[in-house]
């Protein structure tokens, strides 16, 4: 009993500085104003009824907005959406230091895993500013969480739970539609029986109601938005590999070399195939989008930066085995690696901040 409590306590600790930390780095950029801010702001207003037209495209994802726009009546609008995307930073740090204990079945490396994320440079510059980033990288996240969850318990409150974040989450931002395809073979992964298969039907469907029900309501159309805010944007569609990992790269910078280590360290064979399932998800998203980005690569975070922080525990624990390095404990080469990304992260974004709002 007391082993446990004192358990509890630890990780009250844990997400306590996760949080802390959190409202830190969101401070950099909170409220700030984005080239793709007006669209959203001009949505929010047609909402609260201060304007009577709305930019076509940003109402596909009227969530953030409509949620920015019942703040609007305590605050000005650019606090409003920092609010909301406040509040969604601090529950997307949480949910993603759950998914991590889950997925390495240790509550200090999700420490880390949660720290490197709220930590990240897209989190960062992009978080809490007045656009909706931060719904995606959230509902992404909460529903792999869910999808893991309902491996164990297999109830049809979980899956209606699935089908409705899935549903809210492309209202906030269309990219939580790479969501259904690993859904979708997480539930062929497990050989369910016929009547799971419906139930896995039947939460696709929930999750694609509410899209298609807002956009044939207002006229709106996802493909004609595929082609000015993607292809047309881009300058055109073209497959770039190069490309594609520079944004990765971006996204998630040294971070990314022991995320390979990691898989391959990795036994358990429901794990290989969630890190699987999420990757060939998002990069097929990724590569059907036009605009290679880090925003968008960042997606990837529920099973890049997991594989990251396992792939960095490996490599400390053997450069502690070496006899030049054994001087030094294992958590301490992990904590120092993760104090240089926090730092290198916060430099690149202050960098931008200055270069771009500083003027």
């Amino acid at each position: 009993m007391e082993k446990a409590r004192l358990e509890g306590r630890r990780e009250t600790i844990r997400v306590s500085s996760i949080l802390l930390l959190s409202l830190l780095e969101s401070s950099l950029f909170f409220g700030k104003i984005f080239p793709d801010s007006p669209g959203y702001i001009e949505v929010a207003y047609f909402f609260n009824g201060k304007g009577t037209s709305f930019s076509q495209s940003r109402m596909l994802r009227p969530l953030i907005p409509f949620l920015a726009s019942i703040l609007n009546k305590l605050v000005d609008i650019s606090t409003a959406f920092g609010i909301v995307n406040l509040l969604l930073w601090l529950a997307s740090s949480y949910v993603m230091f759950q998914l991590s204990k889950d997925l390495l079945d240790d509550s200090d490396l999700a420490w880390y895993v949660s720290i490197s994320f709220t930590a990240s440079l897209p989190v960062i510059i992009y978080g809490s500013g007045v656009l909706t980033d931060m719904a995606g990288f959230f509902f992404v996240i909460l529903s792999a969480w869910l999808t893991r969850r309902l491996q164990k318990e297999r109830s049809a409150l979980r899956y209606l739970s699935i089908g409705t974040v899935m549903g809210l989450g492309i209202l906030g931002r269309e990219v939580v539609f790479a969501c259904l395809p690993f859904f979708i073979l997480s539930e062929i992964s497990q050989r369910r029986d016929g009547m799971d298969y419906r139930k896995t039907l039947l939460t696709v469907l929930i999750a694609l109601l509410p899209s298609v029900l807002w956009s044939t309501a207002l006229g709106l159309n996802y493909l004609e938005w595929f082609k000015t805010g993607g292809i047309q944007y881009a300058g055109g569609w073209t497959f770039n590999p190069k490309e594609l990992l520079k944004s990765v790269l971006l996204a998630f910078s040294f971070l990314v070399p022991f995320a390979p280590i990691g898989f391959l360290e990795e036994e358990d064979e429901s794990k290989c195939l969630f890190y699987l399932f999420s990757l060939l998800s998002i990069v097929s998203i990724l590569i059907v989008w036009p605009v290679k980005d880090y925003r968008f690569s960042f997606l990837l975070s529920p099973c890049v930066i997991p594989l990251s922080v396992k792939g960095i525990d490996w490599a400390a624990t053997r450069l502690s085995g070496k006899p030049i390095f054994s001087a030094v404990e294992p958590s301490l080469w992990k904590k120092l690696i993760l104090i240089v990304y926090v730092a290198f992260s916060n430099y690149q974004a202050y960098t931008v901040l200055l270069r771009v709002f500083a003027r």
